[in-house]
C-alpha cells in the first residue's frame, strides 16, 4: 500500500501528502531525500531504500525529487508507476516554479498526490481481487475436471456392470441348455442300456428255447 508522496526541489519540500495513520512514513523518506539531493544521478534514475516497515522509492527529475513511500507489501513496479504518473501530472506546474519555497505548492498539488496514491492503491486491490477470482476459477475448473472424471468412471463402471450382467445371463442360458442336453443324453443312455439288456435277455431266451427243443426231439 502506498501511503506517502513528496515533491521537493533538492532539500526544499514543495508539497507532500501522507495517508492518515502513516505519519511515520514522512521521517522514513527524509534520509532518501538527502541521498537524492547530494547524489550525482542522471535524469530519471530511481533510488530506493527500506526504513523499518516502509519502503521508500524516489525518482530524480532534473532538480526535482519525487518520492513515494509504501508498506513492505508493495512491489517495486507499483512505486515506479506511481512516481511516473505523479511526475507526468505535475510537470506543467513545476515548470512554472521560479523560486522554490517550502510548501509553496501544497494547496495546488497535495490533492493530486492524494489522488495518485489512491488510484494506484485501488488498482493494486483490483489486481489482487482479480488474482483471487482467477485462483477461484482455476480451483472450480479443477473440481469440475475431477467431477467429470468421476462421472466417466461411474459410467464406465456401469458399462462394465452391464457387460457383466449380459455375460452372466449368457452363462445362465448356457448352463440351462447344458442341463437340458445332459438330461437328454442321460435318458438316451438309459434307453440304450435297457435295450442292450433286453437284447441279451431275448438272445438267451432264444438260445434256451433252441436247446430245449433239441433235447426234446432227441428224447422222442
Amino acid at each position: 500500500m502506498l501511503v506517502y508522496a513528496l515533491i521537493s526541489h533538492r532539500m526544499t519540500t514543495l508539497v507532500e501528502f501522507v495517508t492518515h495513520g502513516y505519519e511515520d512514513a514522512m521521517a522514513a523518506a527524509t534520509h532518501l531525500q538527502g541521498r537524492a539531493t547530494y547524489a550525482k544521478q542522471a535524469e530519471g534514475i530511481f533510488m530506493s531504500e527500506r526504513k523499518g516497515p516502509f519502503i521508500c522509492e524516489c525518482m530524480i527529475g532534473g532538480s526535482y525529487i519525487f518520492i513515494v513511500v509504501g508498506t513492505t507489501s508493495s512491489k517495486e513496479q507499483e512505486f515506479r508507476d506511481c512516481l511516473l504518473d505523479i511526475r507526468s501530472s505535475v510537470s506543467e506546474v513545476l515548470y512554472q516554479v521560479k523560486k522554490p519555497v517550502a510548501n509553496m505548492l501544497s494547496t495546488r498539488l497535495a490533492p493530486i498526490l492524494q489522488e495518485k496514491l489512491e488510484e494506484h492503491n485501488v488498482t493494486r486491490e483490483i489486481g489482487t481481487a482479480d488474482a483471487g477470482i482467477i485462483r477461484i476459477k482455476n480451483e472450480l475448473a479443477e473440481v469440475n475436471d475431477i467431477m467429470r472424471s468421476n462421472i466417466h468412471k461411474v459410467l464406465d463402471r456401469g458399462d462394465r456392470l452391464d457387460d457383466l450382467q449380459e455375460n452372466t445371463n449368457e452363462l445362465v442360458s448356457s448352463s440351462v441348455m447344458f442341463q437340458r442336453q445332459a438330461r437328454k443324453l442321460k435318458r438316451k443312455m438309459w434307453r440304450e442300456r435297457w435295450m442292450y439288456y433286453v437284447a441279451i435277455f431275448l438272445c438267451l431266451a432264444a438260445l434256451s428255447l433252441i436247446i430245449w427243443l433239441m433235447v426234446r426231439f432227441r428224447g422222442s
